[in-house]
């Protein structure tokens, strides 16, 4: 899996990445301030201030659908993109603002996921039936969330035994699609225990039209049959809360997971029979904290197989074949919260410290059994998020601090298997500071808000960039975290006859980019030799209508560019940035049914770096369409929703010729 993963890496680093491409407990985030809002974007969506770095768009993961991904419900959201490698369970790569995948942090109630390896998520890999809503950060992240920075994050929150029932949820669908959660919530000796098995299979055997990736030549077109990309998951969780002596909460979570997937090429290229791989994953979670937040203290522990099991040799790495990765990931976090009055009633200053500690550890054994030396990070965190409210001035002024420390521990690997290697080196450190800076006026009492916010981080570089691969990437040690900046305006709206609207302009700029470079006839490098800008709008809106009736929208209109140095490339678009992307929905009762009906349409993108008219990836359009009806028989409350997918049966294509699904058809019953 590492080495499929590497390789895909390895390609995206080419074309895509020089497009740049908490629970600490609950009760540690301060109070909202009094200017916080919501705004109820998909059943719902809201917005809230967390630390005031920016602000926050949560997203219902429990919202009705016949079984949706997590990609499919995250997409809708302005700013964010998800880059698809096919349809349902394949590789979905978030971006942010015109980013590299590398550069958004993805997290579990704050803590953070992406890994030292390769520092990219899969979304695919992250079972949508643990998460009961999503957090997304636009232009940074408080500095009280873990993680590395970034031009932005999305924090998925899990369920709580507190705060979830028991239900039996089956779904099904095209493509030999079928799913089934099983959740049992109860009490026992003062603990709320949650208890949950999940699983989802599909085949995604469907037909597409190919285009053999030339998209400007339809002489070469032929219909074709998506193989091998079939994905089966299974997975359990235990999650446990109680109150304490002394006003403390003690929350405790036990996961397992295992997911087998065929690794499915591209439209248009030699397509893989045989190759498939294995993801293995526990975790635990265990945090105890004061009931009023005032101090807490966490800690995780992630274990982790990845396997590729390749024995034709059909994907790409060196050396090819069957491949084995094993890591830790451990973390532990003291948090706190503390406030006090400014005199004579001027206002309140909140401010929540957090002191982090996280270790990485990686062993990976090549297809030919030789074990590679254990790689190791250890990254070390402390900051607080300040907020300052002044009701005289109906002002919110919320500065933030972080500091950052990483240490790799890795041995410099040979550029090929058979050379001796090099002397040890002494660890790798680097160490950057994270701030941040907002202003939030509330011009019309709970009505209309203007906001001022500026951020400023670094993402540090991943091991494959420092100490690349017996294989076609070389390390460079040299390298330096990339320098992320951004800047937005913002304001929002709500009414009391249901109107609520947010408008954002941003400019984020990356510079000191991390970019591959070819240095020999068969090998690359990184480099700090890039710099990209990307300018634009944010618009999400809601409309509640009389009779329960309502419609969302969620626009983006951005120009992403490279702004480097290098003749060749200064000036054009990134690669798989579209200038605009709409997401438009609206739900109607109509006598005991409600209809969705949900629009997104992107604009045409390139797919490489450097690009000319022949290579741009045309438009797309995807509509959908569902219906739910519930109803009690007895004591029980039963849902059904009916859902149907790409009702025009557009061909659609993403990440360079991956095929997407033409019209399907969901359901899902969901008992109570």
């Amino acid at each position: 899996m590492r080495v499929r993963r590497l390789f895909s890496v390895f390609i995206l680093c080419c074309q895509v990445v020089p497009c740049a491409i908490v629970r600490g407990a609950e009760t540690s985030v301060p109070a909202a301030a009094a200017v916080a809002d919501t705004l109820k974007v998909i059943a719902p969506r809201g917005e809230r201030h967390l630390g005031g770095v920016t602000t926050v768009t949560v997203v219902d993961l429990d919202r009705d659908g016949a079984g949706l991904d997590l990609a499919e419900l995250l997409e809708d959201s302005a700013g964010l993109q998800i880059r698809r490698y096919g349809g349902l369970g394949a590789p979905a790569i978030p971006s942010i603002r015109g980013s590299s995948a590398t550069q958004v942090t993805v997290l579990i109630d704050g803590i953070p996921l992406s890994d030292a390896l390769d520092g990219v998520l899969d979304l695919s890999t992250l079972p949508l039936d643990r998460f009961v809503r999503a957090e997304i950060y636009r232009g940074g992240l408080p500095a009280h969330l873990g993680g590395p920075g970034g031009v932005g994050a999305v924090n998925l929150i899990t369920r709580d035994a507190g705060d979830s029932v028991s239900e039996l949820r089956l779904s099904g669908g095209a493509f030999g699609e079928a799913g089934a959660r099983l959740t049992l919530q109860g009490r026992s000796a003062g603990w709320e225990i949650l208890a949950m098995l999940h699983g989802r299979r599909a085949d995604n055997a469907y037909g597409y039209h190919d285009d053999n990736g030339t998209f400007a030549n339809p002489d070469d077109d032929y219909d074709a049959h998506r193989r091998n990309a079939w994905f089966e998951e299974i997975g359990a969780t235990l999650a446990l809360h109680r109150g304490l002596a002394g006003g403390h909460l003690l929350r405790t979570t036990f996961g397992a997971y295992r997911r087998d997937a065929g690794v499915a090429g591209p439209a248009g290229a030699a397509p893989v029979l045989a190759a498939d791989s294995r993801i293995v994953r526990g975790d635990l979670d265990l945090d105890i904290a004061a009931a009023d937040g005032a101090y807490g203290l966490r800690f995780t522990a992630r274990p982790e197989r990845d396997e590729l099991h390749d024995p034709d040799r059909e994907v790409g790495g060196d050396p090819s074949g069957s491949s084995r990765g094993d890591g830790v990931h451990t973390g532990l976090r003291a948090h706190g919260a503390w406030g006090f009055d400014l005199p004579a009633g001027a206002g309140h200053v909140t401010a929540v410290p957090i002191v982090e500690q996280r270790r990485e550890h990686y062993v990976f054994t090549r297809t030919d059994g030789v074990v590679e030396p254990r790689r190791e990070r250890t990254a070390t965190m402390a900051g607080t998020d300040v907020q300052v409210e002044l009701p005289g001035l109906h002002l919110v002024l919320s500065p933030s601090l972080r500091w950052q420390r990483h240490e790799d521990d890795f041995p410099a690997l040979p550029a090929l298997p058979h050379l001796p290697p090099p002397t040890l080196a002494e660890p790798h450190v680097h160490e950057d500071w994270a701030r941040s800076a907002a202003a939030i006026w509330e011009a019309l009492p709970a009505q209309l808000f203007l906001e001022a916010r500026a951020h400023r981080s670094a993402r540090a570089p991943s091991w494959l960039e420092l100490f690349g691969n017996q294989g076609f990437v070389n390390g460079n040690r040299e390298l330096v975290p990339e320098r992320i900046t951004s800047r937005e305006l913002a304001m929002r709206l709500r009414t009391e006859e249901g109107l609520a609207v947010r408008w954002t302009m941003f400019h984020s700029e990356i510079d000191r980019m991390i970019l591959w470079v070819t240095n020999s006839q068969s090998t690359v490098k990184a480099e700090n030799i890039g710099r990209t800008v990307t300018v634009g709008h944010e618009v999400e809106l809601t409309v509640d209508l009389p009779g329960g009736a309502s419609w969302w929208l969620s626009l983006t209109q951005q120009d992403a560019r490279d702004r480097g140095d290098d003749p060749i490339y200064a000036g054009k678009t990134l690669p798989l940035q579209p200038s605009w992307s709409l997401a438009l929905g609206a739900a109607v009762p109509l006598g005991p049914w409600t209809v969705r009906g949900r629009v997104v349409r992107e604009a045409s993108n390139w797919r490489f770096r450097y690009h000319g008219d022949e290579e741009a990836m045309p438009s797309r359009t995807v509509v959908g369409v569902a219906a739910a009806r519930e109803w009690r028989v007895g004591s029980r409350e039963w849902k059904l929703t009916v859902e149907g997918l790409n009702l025009t049966d557009d061909d659609v294509f993403d990440v360079v010729g991956y095929p997407l699904a033409g019209r399907s058809l969901r359901a899902s019953v969901c008992i109570r």
